[in-house]
């Protein structure tokens, strides 16, 4: 079923940190692992914490090209040191297939829960020999908690639009709640 499975809570500081650690349990285990994030800072901070640890990944940029792109996700299912890609929520959302990879770690949720349900997608395919993990970060006590709600409710109105469930209350309470979302985060601000 899409969405979010398992969140992780860490504190802001420690989130890099809880990173680290999935992707060293993933590596001990022998599988791939594909980290995503919708902030540019976050995808460096993350490739840096990857250097300073040895954990072998290849970084995928929006500055790559499409088939530049295609040639590091091929490179990353022959080559077995390489634990992790570490990419942007919209660089590889459509088109892609790493089933190589069967955990997913999303660090940052998204305004819109298409582009985390993309990223999700990309180890969920056809081809898919092994069970997906999909582990999103996020820190408590911030925005975090907020987006995060706020993307459940979004996407759970999409499903109910979609299989013809939706009603015009569910409707109004998605609206209500996303006005009193916005000015949660307008009061954080």
């Amino acid at each position: 079923e899409p969405g979010p499975k398992l969140a992780l809570n860490c504190t802001s500081w420690n989130k890099l940190r809880k990173l680290v650690e999935l992707v060293k349990e993933i590596k001990q285990r022998r599988e791939k692992v594909i980290i995503f994030s919708g902030l540019r800072p976050m995808v460096s901070a993350i490739s840096r914490i990857l250097k300073i640890y040895h954990i072998k990944f290849l970084p995928i940029l929006a500055s790559h090209k499409t088939d530049q792109r295609f040639e590091l996700i091929q490179k990353f299912a022959e080559d077995e040191s390489i634990t992790a890609i570490v990419t942007g929520l919209n660089v590889l959302n459509r088109g892609f297939t790493i089933t190589c990879a069967n955990n997913v770690i999303i660090t940052d949720i998204e305004y819109s829960p298409e582009a985390m349900l993309q990223a999700e997608d990309r180890a969920h395919r056809t081809g898919q020999e092994k069970e997906v993990n999909v582990y999103y970060l996020f820190s408590k006590g911030t925005i975090d908690e907020i987006m995060f709600e706020l993307v459940c409710k979004k996407q759970s109105a999409i499903s109910n639009a979609i299989d013809a469930k939706a009603v015009h209350k569910d409707i109004a309470q998605l609206l209500e709640s996303i006005s009193n979302i916005k000015l949660e985060v307008a009061k954080r601000i």
